[in-house]
């Protein structure tokens, strides 16, 4: 394994890659809601019917989550265009995260399914807040399925809206959501008959669902993939992740930045320097964002790469929220980082 070359993040090279009118991008994957319930006890009575003392909800915060974080992030760093793809249940939050959608993402298709029947609740990660620190969460459609009928449409329409792209972001968040077993193989299918779409695949739970894509992982998913164990070296696994399938490999290390694995070449690019408190949440949808409109711009890894740093780097500093990242933003932190 060779010694990976150090690249730290340019400023000139970021100014370059911010998306444009000829940007286009499409999205796939798990569309949820993110529910902030902050509490106050001080409020607190006792239930007439129960005797249990009620937790009141004083304010109430609904957000897109998941790949609807990826499309937030995306639309931040103005991406010309970004086709999304995915699946919602027929319920009041399925309407809500649908019009959500549609608000951020004014001027592209937008085909979210909202599943009929009762057999897909939209997913919804319920966190109630207590003193700013966020108490066990409540998550909602967790055991989803989509009728294989509906899942041959959502491939049809696939297949219209990467005619029109060159890079695809696939999001992967939940076991039981968008990516079941009859659409995950017509996926790898297509993707593998179309090397003209450049597909980056973040996924939590089926990490070899798309062998012709390229991987962006955290470091503990590269280990569990490569070494079916969670603490070896992100340079190991990465390594061993490209030699096997010989796509880019990029892996995400915290706090240790993040490794561009490409023929011939690894590249590590260092964090940017973040003071606590900091807030991880929604940080790798950030990332995969900025390397899918860095890619898109550049036809560069390293280059999309360290856009993806800078994005995760601004929305770790949003705490309680997931965030995103502007390029107001992204040329303030890089500006701090060079004092």
């Amino acid at each position: 394994m060779a010694t990976p070359s150090e690249q730290i993040v340019e400023a000139a090279v970021i100014h370059e890659l911010f998306g444009g009118p000829d940007c286009a991008v499409a999205l796939l994957g798990d569309f949820c809601l993110d529910a902030y319930w902050e509490i106050d006890l001080t409020r607190s009575e006792v239930s007439l019917e129960t005797g249990l003392k009620t937790q009141p909800v004083l304010r109430q915060c609904y957000s897109l989550g998941g790949a609807g974080n990826v499309l937030a992030n995306l639309c931040a760093l103005q991406a010309g265009q970004v086709s999304c793809l995915g699946a919602v249940g027929a319920d009041l939050f399925g309407d809500y995260l649908v019009k959500l959608v549609r608000n951020c993402n004014r001027d592209a298709p937008n085909l979210i399914w909202q599943i009929p029947d009762g057999v897909y609740q939209t997913p919804v990660y319920c966190k109630p807040m207590l003193d700013g620190r966020e108490l066990p969460r409540f998550d909602l459609g967790v055991d989803n399925e989509i009728p294989e009928a509906i899942q041959e449409e959502i491939f049809r329409s696939f297949c219209e809206i990467c005619k029109c792209v060159k890079v695809l972001a696939i999001n992967q968040q939940l076991k039981r959501g968008l990516h079941q077993p009859y659409l995950r193989q017509r996926l790898a299918q297509y993707l593998a008959g179309h090397p003209e779409v450049t597909a980056i695949y973040d996924g939590r739970d089926y990490l070899d669902a798309y062998p012709s894509a390229v991987l962006k992982l955290n470091a503990r998913e590269a280990s569990r993939l490569a070494f079916a164990r969670e603490d070896a070296p992100a340079l190991d696994a990465g390594d061993a992740l490209h030699q096997h399938s010989r796509q880019t490999v990029i892996i995400t290390d915290g706090a240790n930045g993040c490794y561009v694995f490409e023929t011939n070449r690894t590249t590590h690019i260092p964090a940017l320097l973040c003071a606590d408190p900091i807030d991880i949440v929604g940080a790798g949808d950030s990332f995969l964002a900025g390397l899918a409109v860095g890619y898109a711009v550049s036809r560069d890894w390293v280059k999309a790469a360290q856009l993806g740093t800078c994005c995760s780097a601004v929305t770790i500093r949003k705490i309680g929220q997931t965030g995103t990242a502007t390029y107001k933003e992204i040329t303030a932190l890089l500006r701090e980082n060079t004092k």
